[in-house]
């Protein structure tokens, strides 16, 4: 995923997603990236150095328990 820049949106809906691994992933904007992900509970570190969008990002995540560090 090294060369996923705009992460909007992607998994976003996904109910049956518990857990997202990412490795080597850096991308600029996050915006609603795990919104309704309601089976979500953790997510692994990710470079967001460079994001400027995390509006919804987690909106809806009723089962989340763990994020990473963001680094904005």
């Amino acid at each position: 995923m090294s060369n996923v820049y705009s992460a909007g949106n992607m998994f976003q809906g996904c109910s049956s997603i518990k857990n997202i691994q990412f490795i080597n992933f850096h991308p600029t904007e996050c915006g609603s990236i795990f919104q309704g992900c309601n089976s979500l509970n953790s997510v692994s570190q990710f470079d967001t150095f460079n994001v400027t969008d995390f509006l919804w990002c987690f909106g809806e995540c009723r089962n989340l328990t763990t994020i990473p560090q963001l680094n904005t």
